[in-house]
C-alpha cells in the first residue's frame, strides 16, 4: 500500500512545493516508484516546473531533441505527474491509495484549504508536513493550518519542518517557537532545517535530486513513516 504524504500551509513561499519536489526526487532516485499529484488548480506549478525543466533540456541540446528524447537515450525515467483539482484529486488519490503501483504519492496541495473537496483528501493522506518559516506570520499560518487539518482528520500524524531558515537565526529563538508548538499542537518537529541558499532554488528541479540537501530530512521521515519516531 502506498504512503500519501503532503506538505500543506496556507501561506505562500514557505517551501511546500520546494520540499515536495526534493522529497520526491531523492525518493525517485533511489529506486522507489512514487508519483505526484499536483492539485493546485489553476497555477499547477509542479505541472509548469515539468514542463519547463523539459524544454530547457531541449532548448540546451545541439541536436534539438525533445527532452523526453533526451532522458529516454540516457536511460533516466521521469516520475509521473498528474494534475487535477482538489475535488477531482480526492478520486484520484482513492485509487492510487488501492493499487500498488507506487511506494510513495506526493500530494501537492493548493495555498488555501477553503476549497471542495479537501476534507476528502485529508482523510485518505497518511502523514502531513506543515513547513514554516521562522517568522510570526508563517508560524501562526501554521497553527491554523494545523487546526484546520485536525477538524477533518484528528488522528492523522502531523510533522513539522522550518524552512528557508538563514543561519543567523538565533537557536534560542527557534526553540521558543518550537516549544509553543508543541503546546498547541501533538506534531512531530523535524530536526532537519531547510537553510535558505541560493543553490538550492538554482538547482531545484523534477529531473533530478539534491541527496546531500535532503538526505537528513528524508532519513528523519522514513523513521516517522516506519513509527520509529514518536509525535510529542
Amino acid at each position: 500500500m502506498p504512503k500519501l504524504v503532503s506538505f500543506v500551509q496556507q501561506k505562500g513561499g514557505t517551501g511546500k512545493t520546494t520540499m515536495t519536489m526534493l522529497t520526491a526526487g531523492y525518493f525517485h532516485d533511489n529506486g522507489a516508484n512514487i508519483i505526484v499529484v499536483d492539485t493546485d488548480y489553476p497555477q499547477l506549478s509542479f505541472v509548469r516546473i515539468r514542463h519547463r525543466d523539459l524544454h530547457n533540456l531541449s532548448e540546451e541540446d545541439a541536436q534539438k531533441r525533445t527532452g523526453e528524447e533526451i532522458l529516454q537515450e540516457q536511460g533516466k525515467k521521469l516520475y509521473p505527474i498528474i494534475s487535477s483539482n482538489v475535488n477531482e484529486s480526492a478520486t484520484q488519490l482513492g485509487v492510487i491509495k488501492t493499487s500498488a503501483e507506487f511506494q510513495f504519492v506526493f500530494c501537492d496541495l493548493p495555498g488555501t484549504l477553503n476549497v471542495s473537496g479537501i476534507q476528502k483528501v485529508f482523510k485518505l493522506l497518511d502523514y502531513i508536513i506543515i513547513p514554516c518559516e521562522l517568522e510570526d506570520k508563517s508560524i501562526i499560518a501554521a497553527l491554523e493550518t494545523m487546526d484546520v487539518i485536525r477538524g477533518f482528520n484528528p488522528d492523522i500524524p502531523i510533522g513539522f519542518v522550518w524552512t528557508k531558515i538563514k543561519r543567523k537565526h538565533r537557536v534560542a529563538e527557534r526553540l521558543e517557537y518550537e516549544a509553543y508548538i508543541k503546546s498547541m499542537h501533538p506534531v512531530h518537529i523535524f530536526q532537519y532545517i531547510l537553510y535558505d541558499t541560493v543553490r538550492v532554488s538554482q538547482q531545484l528541479n523534477t529531473l533530478t535530486s539534491q541527496p546531500d540537501t535532503i538526505l537528513d530530512f528524508v532519513s528523519e521521515l522514513t523513521g516517522l513513516i516506519k513509527g520509529n519516531l514518536v509525535h510529542h
